[in-house]
């Protein structure tokens, strides 16, 4: 009743995007300068569903909502979405942090799922924020010079963890510096992570996008065809991608490539073969326990230090026979990709010289 009316609420109400400007939220390594000239150009792009402005909409709340606890706390919170001057143009801070010993640090918040959360607590940071982060202890430095830190905080929308960045920025050096993160959890790490010239990047990143609008180009594309995060979200994305199979066509073949690409190969190839045996070995070995128990009949048990389990699961495949032509055409994706095939032809002549020796 409910679920099938309300994201079509959302996408029908959805509000016109925002003209084009260098803002420190576009201004990442991460983001795509190809959609970024695709945006300053005003070219067509595609509404975004109404579950992404849902997922848009939550951001804005679970950030509310943090607010709303800081203000609980011994900390303070103020000059909440204060305009700010920055190197690519002006943003809006979330905040500034004042904490027990009156040290004033910028405070950003952010809302990301559980497999972001736990893909940047690895290392895989989020340079897009980080850059943001610099930008606006940039802007700050001609307000208030004494603040040069930043706590980028993190909430998991799953499970309503927290994770903290802190961040340093040297305005001398333009470099950010990643010195700490702490979750939740209890759970902390001194990184030694840098970002070396990120206000310097980021001016040169919106530079390059004019001077594509000028001249008339589009930049390479950055990702592979095929691509689900970021391009599979991406209001341009049928735009940057149309036409690119007669494109495809016409790259060059046969080419003589460089000697070190041919010793990646011989490399690639020799951690494929020793891959091959071990996938092979994994299975007899599986196949071995798997027997185990299926003779005994047992459903799970313990052996020494390891407990084995046997369990029912379901895969989920569609019978195109018991759908009409036009379900399975309405229904029906095709989607490009490439694949990358390193083989060794076999040399001329090997094969009848052998059969001649025997």
């Amino acid at each position: 009743m409910l679920a099938d009316v309300l994201l079509k609420i959302a996408s029908e109400g959805q509000h016109a995007k925002e003209p084009y400007r260098p803002r420190p939220s576009l201004a990442g390594p991460e983001r795509c300068i190809r959609s970024l000239v695709y945006f300053a150009n005003n070219t067509p792009s595609r509404p975004f569903p109404g579950r992404a402005i849902m997922v848009f909409d939550d951001g804005n709340w679970h950030q509310e909502l943090i607010a709303d606890w800081i203000r609980k706390s011994a900390y303070a919170l103020h000059s909440e979405q204060m305009k700010i001057e920055t190197p690519v143009g002006p943003g809006h801070i979330d905040g500034i942090l004042t904490d027990l010993l009156q040290i004033d640090r910028l405070l950003e918040i952010k809302s990301v799922n559980h497999f972001s959360y736990e893909r940047w607590w690895k290392g895989q940071y989020p340079l897009d924020y980080f850059t943001q982060v610099g930008l606006y202890l940039h802007g700050l430095h001609a307000i208030q010079p004494d603040i040069t830190e930043a706590i980028l905080l993190c909430k998991n929308k799953n499970t309503s963890s927290l994770m903290e960045f802190h961040l340093a920025y040297n305005q001398d050096e333009d470099l950010l510096v990643l010195t700490q993160i702490v979750r939740s959890d209890g759970q902390r790490t001194e990184p030694n992570f840098t970002m070396e010239g990120v206000c310097t990047d980021a001016v040169q990143k919106f530079a390059a996008v004019r001077i594509h609008v000028l001249d008339k180009t589009l930049p390479d594309r950055p990702y592979p065809v095929g691509t689900d995060y970021p391009c599979g979200y991406c209001a341009w994305a049928e735009t940057c991608w149309e036409g690119y199979e007669d494109e495809f066509d016409l790259l060059t073949q046969d080419a003589q490539l460089d000697e070190e690409i041919a010793t990646t190969c011989g490399y690639l190839k020799e951690v494929q073969m020793h891959k091959g045996e071990m996938e092979k070995e994994e299975k007899r070995l599986k196949e071995i326990v798997r027997e185990y128990m299926v003779s005994h009949d047992y459903r799970s048990g313990k052996a020494g230090e390891y407990v084995i389990t046997r369990e029912m699961r379901h895969s989920t495949s569609w019978d195109e026979s018991a759908m009409s032509l036009e379900t399975i055409l309405a229904a029906k994706q095709i989607k490009p990709y490439e694949i990358l095939t390193i083989r060794k032809p076999r040399q001329k002549g090997v094969k009848d010289a052998s059969r001649a020796a025997d």
